[in-house]
């Protein structure tokens, strides 16, 4: 489970200090039928959207796109979030048919019934039945958004182009999406995802490319950093310094922040990132083998880009050419291990940290490799 950020204080400080973005985007779903938001990885933009939604008058359904196996899978994650929201608060075991059931439940089962049809019985499964049809899932849709205004929300758009030959392509979903929202004005529609898939969505000749309004949504900027520690109590004299170390990144800076909170001295911010990065959760590891399982090039890409290298470079590519180097970072980006704006980075700085120090000669200050 994701949490919260009335959970945590910290997290709660950044949802404040992000308000502004999150109104834009509400404000924005309000005036277009269509939306997309999109930026670079773990800037924190499924968040952010759900902070926007948050208190909203419409049906909001949400599809996760990590967890979709097939279109089939897809029918069945769409027809248990029709019957969530349809049936707030209802287990599944008490909309099943038969016996007598409070007026309350019978209401509920049958509001249900009339929407999703056959479908309420796939949503009642733990595990999809693989016979229940993505077109069959958009008509049940279709009718929720003619008796009320519902909103459609497809996050991780990047997400089935991570795995090959995924029977899900994203293109034909997206087609088919754009279908119905031209049939069914009550229905609104949010698309989400990093910046690497944005293209598929906007592109000539894409589902969406002459119509709806597109947003990207960046790292938070220092200002907001500033607020956060304020709010918390962490003193914002190092919280330049931790940005321009991180860009931003927000898991990095909440970690760093709350390391630091209620010192009244607390350390540079180079010590305090060099701290965090002495803790060896397995990032690393897991990233390196994540990288050349995307691509026999993958983990040379990501270190290169950790040591500020510039991988086109002839001294840095070798005998690569740039065509197979540049498909290993664009499928590096896809999976939100590096990032490009003005150059190509380590998304997570802690992850650079390490990095770099396992391509360095040890010292008392190096970061020990967890893979060595």
């Amino acid at each position: 489970m994701e949490s919260q950020p009335g959970h945590d204080p910290f997290r709660a400080a950044l949802a404040r200090a992000r308000s502004r973005e999150a109104r834009h985007i509400r404000n924005c779903l309000l005036a277009d039928q269509v939306l997309g938001v999109f930026g670079e990885a773990e800037v924190g933009k499924t968040q952010t959207i759900r902070q926007a939604l948050g208190g909203s008058a419409m049906r909001v359904l949400r599809l996760d796109l990590r967890w979709a196996a097939s279109y089939e899978h897809l029918g069945f994650l769409l027809a248990c979030e029709m019957a969530r929201t349809l049936a707030p608060g209802f287990a599944p075991s008490s909309l099943a048919y038969g016996g007598r059931l409070p007026a309350a439940v019978e209401q509920a089962r049958s509001r249900l019934v009339e929407t999703l049809g056959g479908g309420l019985q796939e949503a009642m499964r733990l595990w999809p039945s693989g016979r229940y049809d993505w077109p069959v899932a958009l008509e049940s849709l279709e009718l929720l958004a003619q008796a009320e205004e519902a909103l459609l929300w497809v996050d991780h758009l990047e997400a089935p182009r991570l795995s090959f030959r995924h029977p899900l392509k994203l293109a034909p979903l997206l087609w088919s999406i754009s279908e119905l929202v031209e049939r069914a004005p009550n229905l609104r529609l949010l698309l989400s995802g990093r910046e690497a898939a944005r293209a598929e969505v906007e592109a000539p000749r894409a589902a969406f490319s002459d119509r709806g309004r597109w947003l990207s949504l960046h790292a938070p900027s220092a200002d907001a950093w500033c607020q956060v520690a304020e709010l918390v109590d962490a003193g914002s004299a190092l919280v330049a310094e931790l940005v321009d170390m991180t860009a931003g990144h927000p898991r990095t800076m909440l970690l760093a922040l709350a390391s630091v909170a209620g010192q009244p001295a607390p350390p540079p911010a180079q010590e305090v990132l060099l701290a965090l990065a002495e803790h060896d959760d397995g990032l690393a590891a897991r990233a390196m083998e994540h990288a050349r399982s995307l691509h026999r090039l993958g983990g040379q890409a990501l270190t290169q880009a950790a040591l500020g290298q510039r991988p086109y470079a002839t001294a840095q590519r070798g005998t690569t050419t740039t065509q197979e180097l540049s498909k290993a970072l664009k499928r590096l980006r896809l999976a939100g291990l590096l990032r490009h704006e003005d150059s190509w980075r380590v998304v997570n700085p802690l992850l650079a940290m390490r990095l770099r120090a396992a391509s360095a000669p040890e010292s008392p200050t190096s970061v020990r490799p967890p893979w060595s």
